[in-house]
């Protein structure tokens, strides 16, 4: 067996693996995946193509339309190769119908080509040279790859600099490589190198895709995720990350951990008189009250139109003194849009310390129970009707 030989197997090998790495890859789009399929095929296609070619020529016990036949597939899956990858970067649907009439066009006069000898020559010997019209190709050839290269960089400009250089020395690869190839009567040897470091560039390609492209995703989860966590009034944190807390820390809670339930009194009274504008000033200056007092000490989540809880870490003592800076906050606070509304909180909370066995949701419904105790006297004092039961 040649070296060639063995290079082209491990070649086609190589697509093969990368092929089934792709198939693993849970994160990645459907029509991405297919898109890489088929970059591999073909360029597994060109390799085997191409090492048929050069196996044939000079063998007479080979028939020349079988050295016809597979040249003409090189020549036609090469540019399809390149364009392939062209493909997997390109997300611009019209630039895309540009690539695929060059293909078309070459696939056209290749066949053409097959039967009147346009792109190649083979001489008594079966040895092939190239035909009087073979420029025609290289024209197509270099357009693919003049396109590949300005691909490379329109692709690296959605990436930040550190991640655009080592897609650039992706292509610098895939350069070199056809260059190498491309040189050989010049250099004195055949080389022969574009389909391995196409191969290498698609799995190089494959790897910057999956770090990188994986990591701008994370990032637009990670945005997305901020702002699902954030309530769009308050500012404090939304019902979706205190479920989330609830989720994470069910069986994990430490000794001094702390739960606050709040509600806002009177809030239902305030919207049905002055409007629902009045009663989201009322909410937003809850939530101003709430965060002063707590001074970064702990998560505020608004769970709810009039509802808040705290989690936080402190003592019983550090406790009644949160609620009192609260209780002192609302009192001196006063409306923005001189409504006659007065801020009132009912505050309850609960203690791991005080019940060491609890769960975080069974440290909550404490809190709660507290909390509407608060809120009995509250209506009790006010002689205001009770809200909800």
């Amino acid at each position: 067996m040649s070296y060639y030989t063995s290079i082209t197997i491990i070649n086609v090998l190589s697509l093969v693996v990368l092929s089934i790495l792709i198939h693993a890859n849970k994160r990645m789009e459907n029509k991405t995946k297919v898109l890489f399929y088929i970059a591999n095929a073909l360029i597994a296609i060109a390799a085997i193509s191409e090492w048929a070619g050069v196996s044939i020529s000079g063998n007479t016990s080979f028939p020349k339309w079988l050295l016809i036949f597979v040249k003409t597939c090189d020549y036609i899956v090469t540019p399809l190769a390149g364009g392939a990858l062209i493909v997997v970067m390109q997300q611009n649907k019209h630039f895309r119908h540009g690539l695929y009439v060059l293909f078309v066009l070459n696939g056209l006069f290749q066949i053409v080509s097959a039967f009147t000898g346009w792109m190649l020559t083979i001489d008594n010997n079966n040895v092939y040279s190239h035909g009087p019209l073979y420029p025609v190709y290289m024209v197509f050839y270099f357009i693919i790859l003049a396109w590949l290269i300005v691909q490379f960089f329109f692709y690296g400009r959605k990436f930040k600099r550190h991640n655009r250089i080592c897609l650039y020395s992706i292509l610098v690869l895939m350069l070199v490589g056809i260059i190498l190839q491309e040189l050989k009567s010049v250099l004195g040897s055949d080389i022969r190198l574009a389909y391995v470091v196409l191969s290498l560039g698609t799995i190089f390609l494959y790897i910057h895709y999956s770090e990188f492209d994986s990591l701008a995703m994370d990032d637009v989860i990670k945005e997305t995720k901020s702002k699902v966590s954030t309530d769009p009034l308050t500012g404090a944190l939304s019902r979706f990350a205190y479920n989330e807390f609830i989720d994470t820390h069910k069986d994990n809670t430490v000794e001094d951990f702390v739960v606050f339930l709040i509600d806002i009194n009177g809030l239902k009274v305030t919207n049905d008189i002055y409007g629902h504008i009045a009663g989201d000033e009322l909410i937003i200056g809850a939530t101003e009250c709430i965060k002063r007092a707590m001074n970064n000490t702990g998560n505020l989540y608004r769970i709810g139109g009039d509802e808040f809880v705290i989690f936080s870490n402190m003592t019983m003592e550090s406790a009644d003194e949160l609620v009192e800076r609260i209780n002192s906050n609302t009192k001196e606070w006063k409306s923005k849009i001189n409504y006659e509304i007065e801020l009132s909180l009912s505050i309850g909370y609960a203690l791991k310390e005080n019940f060491p066995s609890c769960t975080i949701e069974e440290l909550t419904r404490l809190a709660d129970n507290s909390m509407y105790k608060e809120k009995k006297k509250y209506y009790i004092k006010s002689g205001s009707k009770k809200r909800r039961v």
